[in-house]
């Protein structure tokens, strides 16, 4: 496959980038892939489609962060977007992803077709990574850590055991502070799913068969995500709030919304955390089976 030369000094090429992203996009568009198998191709278009502009932005924050060559993970990837842009930028690019998504012979064969390894692992099921120890410069992870409906601390152990020192991992996640989830507490409704999502997501055969992972366990703020990767070996090296705007923003939203954001970040919709491998961090299994303890290493502090 031919790489595409990118700027030098961590300058990144922002229209370059969108025009890639843009060509994976028309690459869905043409060769659909339909990941559960239930004729919702054009829903998957659609989507992918209106995370064009976060799939830029994750490519360049990348570039800025950890320039190509370099080995990547990608947990995730959903249609594969992000990594197929990544691939043709010069990294070497691995993801990793629920086997019933990573083993679509159609996204398999795109995936391969641009040489990127594709692994099957459900997340939850506390399994370690099928890959050795400091096997990767950087992880990526967008829009993973609030669809887990597990404890998140053995799969962030694992993402660092196979980061090299001084590895980064790159996190995107919805700002549970965000203006919406705000207004809804303040007039009494609730800021997590429906009730019924849970009825929904044991149903995979039925009508609901697209909610396998489609809705949010659990979100976070921004100091409970840098506390998740500070506890396990890593030091958060940048944080930043992000507010993109939506097709189904009216024109009024459109002018007020950015001036109250960069006054109240905090209201912002999504957050971004990169935080680079310091030290191991480890867990240990204790008598009672599912449940984990984390082991900190001699000289760090208490186990807790």
């Amino acid at each position: 496959m031919k790489h595409i030369r990118v700027l030098t000094d961590n300058a990144v090429n922002v229209t370059q980038v969108s025009d890639i992203v843009q060509e994976f996009l028309e690459l869905q568009r043409n060769g659909p892939i339909d990941l559960l198998g239930i004729g919702d191709a054009a829903g998957e278009y659609d989507y992918i489609c209106k995370m064009r502009q976060g799939y830029v932005r994750t490519v360049c924050g990348i570039l800025a962060a950890q320039p190509p060559p370099a080995k990547l993970l990608e947990i995730g990837p959903y249609l594969g977007i992000v990594a197929l842009t990544l691939g043709k930028l010069g990294y070497e690019v691995s993801t990793l992803d629920l086997p019933v998504f990573a083993n679509n012979p159609r996204l398999r064969s795109v995936l391969h077709r641009h040489g990127i390894e594709t692994v099957g692992l459900d997340l939850c099921s506390l399994s370690p990574f099928p890959y050795s120890d400091a096997a990767f410069d950087m992880i990526v992870m967008c829009e993973v850590l609030e669809h887990l409906n597990a404890n998140p601390y053995p799969m962030i152990v694992e993402c660092n055991r196979v980061l090299r020192q001084e590895g980064q991992l790159y996190i995107a996640t919805p700002n549970a502070t965000r203006l919406h989830n705000r207004l809804r507490m303040l007039f009494g409704a609730s800021i997590h799913e429906p009730v019924r999502f849970f009825r929904n997501q044991l149903d995979p055969e039925g009508t609901h068969s697209n909610v396998i992972v489609g809705f949010h366990w659990r979100e976070y703020t921004s100091l409970e995500l840098q506390d998740l990767v500070s506890d396990l070996g890593f030091a958060v090296e940048h944080h930043a709030y992000v507010a993109e705007p939506t097709a189904r923003q009216t024109a009024l939203k459109r002018a007020i919304l950015p001036t109250l954001y960069r006054v109240f970040p905090g209201l912002s919709s999504r957050q971004i955390v990169i935080a680079r491998k310091t030290r191991s961090g480890e867990i240990r299994r204790s008598g009672y089976g599912a449940r984990y303890l984390l082991h900190q290493p001699a000289g760090v502090g208490p186990a807790e």
